[in-house]
């Protein structure tokens, strides 16, 4: 993911307040006001489409049942979306599925969904209902109609269009409330932002994420998931299992790197002004810097044991 002007305009905006405001209301002042680019359907795998567009990739399975849609990008978004569906099938969208709560990929929820179940992890639902404080201020609840109405603790199965699909909770990631989508029969699992292929990740603290929390989960998907599964980020292109462990060994390296620092005394300034994390500044090219980085690696590592 490139730190282009239409990334840095999505990702700055990706804790929109609310699926109903208006898109101006999610871009930073003085940001580029461009036109949102068309969303275009793409085959991934099996019964699997992505879509691109502005915040974070969908995941579509469509065949004989009609549509799942996991994720929604911004409400802006939906008119070109809707169109993109349309070529893929004349069935109406019957599940949506978020894999967590920000707005880049719960802000399409009530133009997408058409009344169909907004599907998510019990936390996404707590979250966008209330009011909430992170990096990027205040944000106010979501409209009721944009609430996942099926929540769940730890997995849920859909069955649909000939493969049960598994929707499954990995704690304290990216947030308190991410899911991980497989599709097993088509070969495809859709990682919300628990992975940030080639990038250091955002890791929203403020929501219960944890720098430490994405590494126990990388390892775990790494585990869990075949080996031959296509694996479709948050942001970015879709990948490989070579790519997590990439992703997954960046992350130890970087915690490992920075608890020794501490554990030898240095404080966190002195910290800051060391190359601590030189072998990985490459991952730094994108939306979150390297120094950004640091700094959600220095507050998980000197928080609280989560």
């Amino acid at each position: 993911m490139l730190a282009t002007p239409l990334a840095l305009v999505a990702l700055a905006a990706l804790l929109a307040p609310h699926a109903g405001a208006p898109a101006a209301a999610r871009v930073p002042a003085g940001a580029p006001q461009e036109e949102p680019p068309t969303a275009v359907a793409r085959p991934l795998a099996g019964a699997v489409h992505w879509i691109e567009g502005r915040g974070g990739n969908l995941a579509v399975s469509a065949g004989p049942d009609g549509l799942l849609v996991v994720d929604t990008q911004f409400e802006f978004m939906a008119p070109s979306i809707r169109a993109a569906l349309a070529e893929l099938s004349d069935q109406p969208v019957r599940f949506v599925v978020n894999t967590h709560w920000h707005g880049d990929h719960t802000g399409g929820n009530v133009a997408l969904a058409g009344g169909a179940p907004v599907v998510a992890h019990r936390n996404v639902r707590a979250r966008m209902g209330s009011t909430q404080t992170t990096a990027f201020g205040t944000r106010e609840p979501a409209p009721v109609a944009a609430l996942p109405v099926v929540t769940y603790a730890d997995e849920v199965q859909l069955h649909f269009n000939g493969e049960e699909v598994r929707v499954f909770h990995l704690p304290s990631g990216h947030t308190d409330g991410d899911s991980v989508v497989l599709f097993p029969r088509s070969g495809v699992a859709h990682l919300g932002d628990l992975f940030f292929p080639g990038n250091f990740p955002y890791v929203d603290l403020a929501t219960g994420g944890s720098v430490r929390g994405l590494a126990r989960n990388a390892e775990r998907l790494l585990e869990v998931l075949p080996d031959e599964v296509t694996l479709l980020p948050g942001h970015g292109r879709p990948s490989r299992k070579q790519d997590l462990r990439a992703y997954a060994e960046m992350l130890r390296g970087a915690l490992a790197a920075v608890a020794a620092e501490l554990e030898a005394g240095r404080d966190p300034a002195a910290i800051r002004e060391s190359a601590v994390l030189a072998p990985w500044d490459g991952w730094g090219q994108g939306f979150i810097s390297t120094e950004r980085f640091l700094e959600f690696v220095l507050a998980d590592l000197t928080a609280d044991e989560r």
